[in-house]
C-alpha cells in the first residue's frame, strides 16, 4: 500500500505584537477570538469568545470566513476574493461564519482589523501570498530605525556623563587639614587620628649627626623631667592628671567615656563643679603659696596646684585640711521574700522561695540605681510597693501587678516593673507560679 503524504501548512501572522511563523501539520488549528490565549486576538463583539480559525487535516486545510474579514485564495493565476464568494452564495455557512476547504498548492492572505494572515499550502512562499518572509535582521533594522530623536539624545546624554566622569576623575582635592587640639572638646579630642609624619632618612655624617642631637634631645628631657619631678611648685594641667584626667579622656583607662557617663548619671560631675566654683579656702601644698598669697580663694590656680601632686582624687580624698566631699549613696532598697506562692502544686514543688528571691536580688544594683535617680529629682521620694509577679513555666514573667503601692511616683513605679519583667528565672517543667514581691525605699542621710 502506497504511504499517504502529510502536507504542511506555513502562516505568518503580523500584528501589533509583531511578526511571527506558524506551521500546522494534521491536526492543528489557529484559534481566533477575543480570548487572551487565542493565536490570534480581535477585539470585536462579532466575533465568540474562541473558535478556529483553520483546520487541518493531513490532505487539505478548512478555513472559517466570517464576514468582516476580507482577503481571498490564489491558486495559479486565479484568484477568488471572500466577499466575492460570500454574495454568490458559494460557500457552505456553519453559523457566523463560512466555511471554505482548499488543497495543496493554494496560497493567500486574510485581513482582520489591523492583523494579517498570510498562508500557503505547500511549495508555495509565503512572500508570494503578499507578506515578506520575517527574519531577525529585518527586526533588528526595523527596530534601530524608530525613535531617532530619543536614541540621539539617549547617547549624547552617555557621551557627556562619561566625558563629565573622566573630568572628575583627574582633579586632586588639597588634603584637609586635622582640626586644632585646642578647639575640639578635650572629650572627643582622643578620637582625633594624627597625622603620620614621613620617616627621616639620613646618611654618612648627617645621620650621625642627626643621632647625636636625638641623644641631646632626650637628654634635655629627661632634665626637664626631673626638673619637674624635684619642683613641685611647677603647675601641671589638671585635666591630665587624677580625676579629671579621667573625664576629659586623657587618663590612661580605656574605659573613660564609659566613666565619664557613670559619673555624669550619678551627679558627680556636678558636685565637682559646684566645689570648683565654691568660695572655699583651698590649702595649697605648693611651700609659700596659700590664703595669705592671695591664691588660695578656691579659683582654678589652687586646683592646678593640687593636680601636680596628685590631681583632684587627693582633694576628693580630704586630707592636709581639705575638706571631704561626700559621695556616699542616697538611697536604700530593703526587698523582702515572698510572702506567699499561689501556683500550681506540680510548679509550686518545683520553685522555692529561695530560688525566686536569688533571681531578685540578682537585680539589687539595678533597683537601687533607678531609685537614687529618681531620689535626686524628688528628695522626698520613698515608700512601699509590692507587687504580684507570674512567673511562666520557661522562665520569664508573664504578668506584673501592682497590689499595693504609697510612692506616687508613676515613672518611677513604671521603671521599676520594667526591671521586674526583664527577671529570668529557671525553667520548670510545668505551670505558673505568682509571687508577692514587696520593695520598701527609704533615703539614707
Amino acid at each position: 500500500m502506497a504511504h499517504r503524504k502529510k502536507h504542511t501548512l506555513q502562516i505568518q501572522i503580523k500584528d501589533r505584537r509583531g511578526a511571527f511563523q506558524r506551521l500546522l501539520r494534521a491536526g492543528d488549528k489557529l484559534s481566533i477570538g477575543l480570548a487572551p490565549e487565542n493565536d490570534i486576538i480581535v477585539f470585536d463583539n462579532a466575533f465568540p469568545k474562541s473558535r478556529p480559525l483553520i483546520e487541518c487535516d493531513g490532505k487539505t486545510c478548512r478555513l472559517y470566513i466570517h464576514p468582516k474579514m476580507k482577503g481571498g485564495v490564489k491558486y495559479r493565476d486565479s484568484t477568488l476574493a471572500f466577499q466575492d464568494l460570500i454574495v454568490q452564495d458559494i460557500l457552505p455557512r456553519k453559523g457566523d461564519f463560512y466555511l471554505l476547504t482548499f488543497a495543496p498548492g493554494r496560497k493567500g492572505i486574510i485581513k482582520i482589523d489591523d492583523t494579517e494572515v498570510a498562508f500557503r499550502f505547500d511549495g508555495v512562499a509565503a512572500s508570494d501570498a503578499g507578506l515578506p518572509v520575517y527574519t531577525w535582521r529585518a527586526a533588528v533594522r526595523k527596530a534601530l530605525g524608530r525613535d531617532l530623536v530619543f536614541k540621539f539624545l539617549l547617547v549624547v546624554f552617555i557621551g557627556l556623563e562619561a566625558w563629565w566622569g573622566v573630568h572628575l576623575s583627574r582633579i586632586e582635592l588639597p588634603p584637609e587639614a586635622p582640626p586644632e587640639a585646642n578647639k575640639v572638646q578635650q572629650r572627643f579630642a582622643r578620637f582625633m587620628l594624627q597625622r603620620e609624619q614621613p620617616p627621616v632618612v639620613e646618611t654618612g655624617v648627617a645621620a650621625g649627626q642627626g643621632a647625636a642631637e636625638e641623644s641631646d634631645t632626650q637628654s634635655e628631657d629627661q632634665e626637664k623631667s626631673a626638673d619637674e619631678e624635684a619642683s613641685p611648685g611647677k603647675k601641671k594641667s589638671v585635666t591630665s592628671v587624677g580625676l579629671l584626667g579621667l573625664i576629659g579622656g586623657s587618663g590612661a583607662s580605656n574605659d573613660a567615656g564609659a566613666a565619664v557617663d557613670f559619673l555624669l548619671d550619678q551627679g558627680l560631675v556636678k558636685e565637682l563643679d559646684e566645689l570648683i566654683g565654691a568660695k572655699t579656702t583651698l590649702k595649697s601644698r605648693t611651700p609659700g603659696v596659700g590664703s595669705s598669697g592671695g591664691r588660695g580663694d578656691g579659683n582654678i590656680d589652687d586646683l592646678l596646684d593640687l593636680g601636680m601632686a596628685g590631681g583632684i582624687d587627693d582633694l576628693i580624698a580630704g586630707d592636709d585640711g581639705v575638706e571631704t566631699v561626700a559621695l556616699q549613696k542616697k538611697g536604700n532598697v530593703n526587698i523582702q521574700a515572698p510572702r506567699a506562692m499561689r501556683g500550681t502544686e506540680e510548679a509550686r514543688g518545683q520553685r522555692s522561695t529561695e530560688s525566686v528571691m536569688a533571681v531578685v536580688k540578682s537585680q539589687y544594683g539595678r533597683v537601687m540605681y533607678t531609685y537614687n535617680k529618681y531620689l535626686r529629682q524628688d528628695p522626698n521620694l520613698r515608700g512601699k510597693v509590692s507587687l504580684d509577679v507570674t512567673i511562666a513555666a520557661n522562665g520569664r514573667v508573664s504578668s506584673v501587678q501592682v497590689v499595693e503601692s504609697t510612692i506616687r511616683n508613676a515613672d518611677f513605679v513604671r521603671d521599676l516593673i520594667n526591671i521586674v519583667r526583664q527577671l529570668r528565672f529557671s525553667p520548670i517543667t510545668e505551670g505558673n507560679v505568682t509571687v508577692n514581691l514587696p520593695f520598701v525605699f527609704n533615703r539614707v542621710g
